[in-house]
């Protein structure tokens, strides 16, 4: 009589077609794969571990020379296919789940406000199905309804009405109460088309937060990087309002012969020192500036290969990493741009005070050749 049952089960309700079984086991595994490069043994651990135990004793027993262990190697090969979709289902969901709290992080931490409120799953999905046939028939019902509730209908419509039609028959064979395989085998089955279901309504409703967070995270790192680059502007420019003002007072200095030796030199030392911390910025900028693009390199590489295998919040924390990175070296590029123009204004400056002076033969030989020096 066992035996009948499985065989009715397999050959009535199996979602995969009689001539597709060959392929269910390697197709199963496929997908298991694919679960576990989403992320699932970390968002979907009691899925993924279910679904793993399911594929193992199908692959053992596949070929077993007992016809029960074959029968029911073929049913756990069905229900691990669609445990491990929907372990697949769920890791993709929590995965976006993840991204948007990464982002919302980001955005909070930027300046700006973020308040999307996340939807988890029901504690009513914890795998709790019973000790008998009717109660986890009543538990895949549950799951069912719940996906209904979700919006489970509009994504996967077919697998919903497949789950119902099997829990009605699982009703129909388990009338005797107690434990029945071959409802325990299509209550299990209709449980996972139920929860891929529902993980992929809220994975449809998650993903449409995704790109106005994404906009709004890029705006605010832009308006902080513009923030940053205007503050140093006016830092720079403070600078040169200083050094110019030293300057001026150098040249009253060497112009009034009054005046005490130690003061042209004191005011000399700031000057020097001035071009010292300029000479130093400089060099600071430009070693920055090539860890900046090896930083940037080494980032994209793995932004790449996120791309090709990794998980949605992986690319998605790649994606900004890349992002920031880029705004950084171009602030380092700008502040060499100013380093350039502000060396180049001090040299006009100097060659036009060393040809006046020539000119007006206001120095002394002694001191006319200390500027040719400081101006090469």
């Amino acid at each position: 009589m066992r035996h009948f049952i499985l065989a009715t089960a397999l050959a009535l309700f199996a979602t995969i077609p009689v001539a597709a079984q060959e392929d269910t086991l390697v197709q199963a595994q496929a997908v298991l794969r694919s679960a576990e490069q989403a992320g699932a043994r970390n968002y979907a651990t009691s899925l993924y571990d279910e679904a793993a135990y399911r594929l193992r004793f199908a692959q053992e027993n596949w070929s077993s020379t007992k016809n029960d262990l074959r029968e029911q190697a073929r049913m756990r090969a069905i229900e691990g296919l669609w445990a491990a979709r929907a372990a697949l289902a769920k890791a993709n969901w929590i995965g976006t789940n993840e991204a948007i709290r990464s982002l919302q992080s980001d955005v909070r931490r930027l300046g700006g406000t973020s308040d999307i409120a996340l939807t988890d799953e029901s504690a009513s999905l914890a795998l709790a199905r019973g000790a008998t046939s009717k109660d986890r028939i009543a538990f895949a019902q549950a799951a069912l309804d719940q996906a209904k509730a979700a919006g489970g209908a509009q994504v996967a419509p077919d697998d919903l009405n497949t789950a119902q039609k099997n829990l009605d028959s699982a009703r129909k064979v388990s009338k005797a109460g107690g434990t029945n395989d071959a409802a325990d085998y299509l209550a299990y089955t209709s449980e996972m088309m139920s929860r891929r279901a529902y993980y992929l309504a809220r994975a449809n409703e998650a993903s449409k937060q995704i790109t106005p967070l994404q906009l709004r995270r890029t705006q605010l790192a832009q308006a902080e990087s513009e923030r940053l680059a205007a503050a140093e502007r006016a830092q720079r420019e403070e600078a040169d309002r200083r050094n110019a003002e030293l300057q001026r007072q150098l040249q009253e200095e060497q112009a009034n012969r009054q005046m005490q030796q130690a003061q042209v030199q004191q005011l000399q030392a700031q000057i020097e020192e001035s071009r010292r911390a300029a000479q130093a910025q400089i060099e600071a900028d430009r070693a920055a500036r090539a860890a900046a693009e090896k930083s940037l390199s080494e980032t994209y590489g793995r932004y790449e290969s996120a791309l090709a295998s990794g998980t949605q919040a992986d690319v998605e924390t790649l994606r900004r990493q890349v992002e920031d990175q880029q705004l950084s070296l171009r602030a380092i590029e700008d502040r060499e741009r100013l380093n350039e123009q502000q060396m180049g204004a001090e040299l006009e400056g100097l060659r036009n005070d060393l040809v006046t002076a020539q000119q007006k033969g206001s120095m002394d030989a002694q001191l006319l050749q200390q500027r040719q020096a400081e101006l090469l």
